[in-house]
């Protein structure tokens, strides 16, 4: 049997379930954020940058259909669909981000990154998309974030009680 992560394992605040117990995750981030752990659970080979394949496999599961091969086109694609809305997020603090919300790498040759990268944020500092791993925020190249529906910034709050998120005004980076 194959090991599927679920956000109560990975969630150090989680209180413990019985095994028996059905978790409805209600809201689309936490289900997105579920449905690409478990995609990304399938990954045999983590020596191969494969981002973009698990995050379309986790939102199809969720009836997000992304098209094209390199990861930075999920941007526009993102932008246009209607469950999403783009928010204008600072740098260092992309790490605060809720949970299913997908960050969006634009490609940068010079740096090595010829397909940009896309995760999907688990709202605890991580990312997952064909690994989990500490939420990326030090690409050389610039970036878009999408919340999904019934998601908010309002958890990234600001030493002064502002809200840190802005509305989206372009590409951030």
């Amino acid at each position: 049997m194959t090991w599927q992560p679920t956000l109560n394992e990975l969630t150090p605040s989680a209180p413990a379930q019985d095994p028996g117990d059905q978790v409805e995750l209600s809201g689309l981030g936490p289900r997105l954020a579920q449905s690409t752990l478990e995609a990304a659970a399938q990954n045999d080979n983590l020596r191969r940058q494969r981002c973009y394949r698990f995050v379309k496999q986790g939102l199809a599961a969720e009836g997000i259909n992304l098209t094209g091969v390199p990861a930075y086109v999920a941007a526009d694609q993102l932008a246009r669909d209607s469950r999403f809305e783009e928010v204008r997020v600072e740098r260092d603090q992309l790490a605060e981000l809720p949970e299913g919300a997908v960050v969006v790498w634009n490609r940068n040759p010079k740096a090595g990154h010829l397909y940009g990268h896309i995760s999907v944020a688990l709202g605890d500092g991580r990312e997952v998309s064909d690994r989990i791993r500490p939420q990326v925020t030090n690409y050389r190249s610039q970036y878009r974030v999408f919340l999904p529906e019934g998601s908010s910034l309002e958890t990234v709050v600001a030493g002064n009680g502002q809200s840190r998120g802005l509305p989206a005004e372009g590409v951030v980076g």
